[in-house]
């Protein structure tokens, strides 16, 4: 059982260090009995938190897998790392380690079962072990000290939208009064009810109630090896739910997330804390990492961003959590957003682009293709159709508390200008103590970063922070990013290593010409021009998503269409041909694939040289 004692900024001696256990699933918002939820049947972790700390205010610094895991991993923030664009396999700077390579070296086990996920290549000596059959029982001696990790999938994005045989699979243990029946759940007010949400909003609930099952079962192997007295247990989920509006979101519903932890009598002196507790205080799951190496008495590296939130010598609480999504495979967008706790500023970087985006991944629901269809009929309500818009305001601000589900936007709110200007200079001033790379453009990123270099790097050298703060402020006023110099080659139009003129900006000002109501239809015309063109022979893959995803929004009954058809037969067979692999021909082939639908061609395609 937890216990109180008197705090002692002590740090653990070799002796003296406890075990630690990370329960993680995938894809959960806090849809449990001890946060509140009546629709949740959850008695096993309910449980854990009556006996250890429950965090009321934890929330993730990305709402989606791989570029949250980074920052776990790290404890340097995705958007600073460079893995801030889903499916990116970015090097990361040498002296940038996995924290677990600090335990192992002050005689840790470290087991990872097993999903890493970092958006980059796992560097080697980050684990002892990282399989699917990785567990603390193999550390060669008892008294070795443990840090493993298990990760439960089955409350993963495809699991929920019922994917078999994973779905059936995951609930086999769930008896049939442990179902949740559609007809008797709350949908949320954004949601259209119809009996498929209800059916995908019940899978959700008992793929949580499977979850609830797996953790008894490994508390209970804890238990067995007599070790749980010895041993700090950590709960949490990666982001929100894996349903639209959630999971990729950084509402709420994609950014909050549960986290408990089971303190044992033992280590009480670590952390004092009474049975059943609730911190309020803000937790970014950046911290995380941070948190177990000052458990463990292992000093923090200076260049970690996330704070350690249990353990001796703390800093002060945060008095923000931030959050960014950018890239979503294919669908390319930016969102960064601030929380205090109570009010949540969103700042939305590409206003002109629908929420909704087309994103093959996430469309695959049962909720996202029920939305759009009963949008097309015009039959949602306006609580429901906020999410369907053509575009989006660039400021968002929301009381998270009167508006949980944060639907009625005050940036506009005379009364609240005070709160959105705290907040967005925040914001700002995050971005520039971290180095947000999501103000450059990802082709021009690519393009930047020398061939042996690292993203993280990039205004990390001198005058780094001037030149930084001239592509945050064209980010933020929506003018074309200025020029970097390339670190790849540049071509034959290069000026002082830098290409005369960058596709990025290219596909940049051709997007705001074409959102400018006012332009007129020449200056319209050749905006999709030069988008053709890219999409057709862009200086990389990367411009050719960026103008991918421009042309999905205008190019519908225009003279281009066509041609973007022709081109995309063409593109088809190039990929084919190459056997593309890799992050950049990943994300194109949706686009293909949905382009070739929109637009098919009746006519041969084009024989221009491949």
């Amino acid at each position: 059982m937890s216990c109180i004692l008197p705090a002692l900024a002590t740090t653990a001696h070799a002796a003296d260090r406890p075990n630690i256990l990370w329960l993680s699933t995938e894809d959960m918002s806090p849809n449990l009995g001890c946060y509140g939820d009546q629709q949740a049947r959850t008695p096993h972790i309910d449980q854990l938190a009556a006996e250890g700390i429950r965090y009321a205010n934890a929330f993730v610094p990305s709402p989606v897998c791989a570029t949250c895991r980074s920052s776990i991993i790290t404890g340097v923030y995705s958007a600073a790392l460079g893995t801030h664009h889903m499916r990116s396999r970015v090097k990361i700077p040498g002296e940038i380690h996995c924290f677990p390579q600090y335990l192992r070296q002050a005689g840790y086990y470290c087991a990872n079962n097993e999903k890493e996920d970092y958006n980059f290549k796992t560097p080697p000596g980050a684990w002892d072990e990282s399989s699917a059959s990785a567990t603390w029982q193999k550390r060669p001696a008892p008294e070795t000290p443990f840090f493993a990790v298990f990760n439960f999938t089955g409350t993963h994005e495809s699991s929920i939208r019922g994917d078999e045989p994973k779905y059936s699979q995951t609930i086999k243990q769930l008896s049939p009064d442990q179902l949740h029946d559609p007809a008797k759940l709350t949908l949320p007010p954004y949601y259209p009810d119809t009996p498929k949400v209800r059916a995908h909003w019940a899978r959700y609930y008992n793929v949580v109630s499977a979850l609830d099952l797996w953790v008894a079962e490994r508390l209970t192997e804890l238990e067995e090896a007599g070790v749980a007295d010895e041993t700090i247990v950590f709960f949490w989920s990666d982001h929100g739910a894996g349903i639209p509006r959630h999971k990729r979101w950084l509402y709420d519903s994609g950014m909050r997330v549960p986290l408990i932890v089971y303190v044992p009598a033992k280590w009480c002196h670590l952390v004092p804390c009474t049975p059943g507790e609730v911190r309020d205080h803000l937790v970014s799951l950046v911290d995380l990492g941070p948190t177990v190496l000052n458990l463990a008495g292992v000093k923090i590296p200076t260049y970690m961003q996330g704070q350690p939130f249990l353990g001796p010598n703390l800093p002060e609480p945060r008095q923000y959590v931030y959050g960014a999504r950018d890239r979503m495979d294919e669908s390319y967008d930016m969102f960064r957003a601030v929380s205090d706790g109570r009010f949540k500023y969103i700042r939305n970087y590409m206003p002109q682009r629908p929420y909704a985006q087309s994103q093959s991944y996430g469309d695959n629901s049962d909720i996202m293709r029920e939305w759009r269809r009963l949008s097309a009929a015009n039959q949602l309500n306006a609580e429901q159709a906020l999410f369907m818009q053509e575009s989006k305001p660039i400021e968002e601000l929301y009381d998270t508390k009167a508006d949980p589900h944060e639907l009625r936007n005050l940036a506009a709110d005379d009364q609240s200008a005070a709160t959105r200007g705290r907040l967005s200079a925040a914001l700002d001033a995050w971005m520039l103590s971290i180095r947000d790379l999501g103000v450059v453009p990802e082709a021009m990123l690519e393009r930047a970063v020398p061939r042996n270099g690292t993203r993280y790097k990039l205004f990390r050298e001198a005058n780094g922070e001037a030149q930084y703060a001239r592509f945050a402020e064209a980010a933020k006023r929506r003018h074309a990013p200025p020029t970097l110099p390339s670190g790849k080659g540049a071509g034959p139009d290069a000026v002082d290593g830098a290409p005369a003129i960058d596709d990025a900006i290219r596909v940049f000002s051709a997007e705001q010409t074409l959102n400018d109501k006012a332009a007129d239809s020449s200056a319209r015309d050749q905006a999709l021009a030069t988008l053709v063109e890219i999409f057709d022979r862009g200086q990389d893959r990367w411009d050719q998503i960026a103008a991918a995803n421009v042309l999905d929004l205008h190019v519908a009954r225009t003279p281009h269409a066509a041609e973007v058809g022709r081109i995309t037969q063409r593109l088809k067979r190039q990929l084919r041909k190459a056997g593309g692999q890799g992050p950049e021909f990943n994300s194109l082939q949706p686009w293909l694939n949905r382009f070739g639908e929109r637009f098919p061609v009746s006519v041969p395609a084009t024989t221009a040289p491949e």
